[in-house]
This record gives C-alpha cells, sequence and structure tokens, in this order.
C-alpha cells in the first residue's frame, strides 16, 4: 500500500498547492495478492487498488476532472500435468469493477465511462 501526501507553491509564490490539486498525483494506491503452489495446481488471487485523482486542473472547481477510483480483481489458476504440459484458465476483473472512468467535480456527473468486462481466458500451456 502506498499513501503520499504532497504540498507546495510548484513554482508560483504565494500559491500553495496539495495532491488534491495536482493533475495525475494518485495519492493511494495497493496491490494485494495470495498464491498458493502444490501438487500441481497454482491458484492466484490478485487484486490492485487505485484512489480518485485529478486528471485535469480547473481554477473553477466545478470544472475539475477526476479518474474515479477503482479496485479489480483478478483470478488465475493452473494445473501442470508434467512438467512440459498444463492447463489454466485466468478470469481478469472477477467482480465486473469499473475501470477508465471520469467525472467533473461530482462524483456523479461522469463525463467518461468505459465498460471493460470481466474476461475469460482458458487454454493449454505446453513445452516442446
Amino acid at each position: 500500500m502506498t499513501w503520499l501526501r504532497t504540498e507546495g507553491d510548484y513554482g508560483t509564490p504565494g500559491s500553495n498547492r496539495t495532491g488534491r490539486t495536482l493533475p495525475l498525483f494518485t495519492p493511494r494506491t495497493g496491490n494485494a495478492g495470495i498464491s498458493y503452489l502444490g501438487h500441481g495446481w497454482t491458484v492466484r488471487v490478485k487484486m490492485n487498488y487505485a484512489s480518485d485523482r485529478l486528471s485535469s486542473y480547473n481554477a473553477d472547481e466545478s470544472r475539475r476532472v477526476y479518474d474515479k477510483g477503482s479496485t479489480p480483481v483478478d483470478f488465475n489458476l493452473a494445473y501442470a500435468f508434467s512438467r512440459r504440459l498444463s492447463v489454466y484458465a485466468d478470469v481478469i476483473n472477477v467482480f465486473n469493477t469499473g475501470t477508465n472512468h471520469q467525472y467533473t467535480y461530482i462524483p456523479d456527473r461522469m463525463t467518461r465511462n468505459d465498460l471493460y468486462t470481466t474476461v475469460i481466458k482458458f487454454g493449454v500451456s505446453g513445452t516442446f
């Protein structure tokens, strides 16, 4: 987990800014995961967190654009029949968490709402 705080005039004396008013400054991020490897199985659950952040600054607060934070979770499963042959299944964004959303000033005032649904991949992996 990363928790950042910043403050300064950033080249404009007398104008003090904090992280909330710096474009593309992400104050909180984090990654977590848990894995099991044994008896031919590999099982992984991974989560990524990013807080809201200012995307586009404007002196008029009501015109500032923010990237909405998200917390997608991925799940990976694999079974190795031998050193050379395995099968796998990956579920990306298990809970269909929204990503790449933007809003203007108020979180309910969405200005961009890309839809990336849950993706399931599976296959066979081999070394020959």
